[in-house]
């Protein structure tokens, strides 16, 4: 550790590999190792404090942790960009995994999530192989159930503009595009299937609980406490818009805020339980955790679950908790 700052080491690491995403993100291509050293080692010399030989030891791995965050954006927008530029240039028959089904019911769609697993060009009979995400739209009459392995035929890809295929890439989807159920053939459907299990809990829940709150209390809490907001597009719309006006718009968007909610509730429930503490965490753990499984997933909620995970776990093995080393490990992850 670097002592008299009073710092992690990670601290140091996580700014030195935001650092190089950035100047990744900047220059459009991987940073050399030349200019990434001399950036550290200006950050090194406004320390002002002598290192012992751990410590230097310990700063020598920031040059490294500058190329990983550079190389690692480098590689993902490089992928992100050949992938497009191969699916792009005709039409496709696509084969794949539906991973989640989620019902717009505002505008009488579908969005279907899927992992395409190979693509077969219309002027090459060829299988390739591939692993990338799609979102898909499509009307009420499809007969699809996730689990499902299906077949989409002639299915058109094109490039969206860049503040879209940004906002793409950070969801980790490769593309989006509207289908119609005749596109669509069931080549599989196993009897058991933890994608089904899942997505049936869910509209279960979001069932029941409709029959029991108004309609703007349902939306409310599907968005807030479920992550899904595309149970009444509209009004969420309408409500966004409102919300940006007034500089509050992360209330309205599932986050750690939330989450802190939840497990204080809980943590006022288990205190009044003879039980012991490691015990009361690692319940919390399973519980947070199927929480996660029933509602749908977003980078600041799991941001959220992986800082509780890691106090939890501090407070399991007994170790105290360095909440800014956490941050720092969390920001790796």
């Amino acid at each position: 550790m670097l002592s008299t700052p009073n710092l992690p080491f990670s601290i140091y690491a996580v700014f030195i590999l935001i650092l190089g995403i950035a100047m990744a993100h900047v220059t459009h291509h991987c940073v050399p190792y030349g200019a990434l050293t001399m950036l550290n080692t200006a950050l090194i010399l406004t320390l002002h404090y002598p290192l012992n030989r751990k410590q230097w030891a310990l700063v020598a791995l920031l040059p490294l942790c500058a190329f990983l965050g550079a190389w690692r954006y480098t590689h993902l927008k490089n992928n992100h960009i050949q992938l497009l530029e191969t699916i792009t240039q005709c039409p496709l028959d696509l084969t794949g995994i539906i991973t989640d089904i989620t019902p717009i019911q505002t505008r009488s769609l579908h969005r279907v999530t899927m992992q395409v697993q190979e693509y077969t060009k219309s002027n090459c009979p060829t299988v390739e192989p591939c692993n990338f995400i799609l979102s898909m739209y499509t009307g009420k009459s499809h007969c699809m159930q996730t689990g499902d392995t299906i077949t989409i035929r002639s299915a058109r890809l094109k490039k969206n503009n860049a503040d879209f295929t940004q906002y793409l890439l950070k969801e980790g989807i490769a593309s989006s595009l509207f289908i119609s159920a005749q596109q669509c053939t069931i080549v599989s459907r196993p009897a058991l299937s933890v994608y089904r299990a899942i997505n049936r809990l869910r509209t279960q829940l979001l069932n029941g609980i409709a029959k029991k709150l108004s309609t703007t209390s349902h939306t409310l809490f599907a968005s807030l406490f479920l992550g899904n907001n595309k149970v009444n597009q509209h009004a969420m719309d309408h409500w966004s818009q409102l919300f940006r006006s007034w500089g509050l718009s992360h209330y309205l968007a599932r986050s750690g805020l939330h989450l802190v909610l939840f497990v204080a509730i809980w943590l006022f429930i288990l205190r009044i339980t003879p039980i012991a503490l490691a015990i009361k965490q690692l319940f919390l753990i399973i519980l947070i955790t199927l929480y996660a499984l029933i509602s749908w997933p977003s980078v600041s909620f799991y941001r959220a679950l992986y800082t509780f995970i890691l106090c939890s776990w501090c407070i399991i093995r007994k170790k105290p908790i360095h909440y800014l080393h956490v941050l720092a490990l969390v920001c790796f992850i």
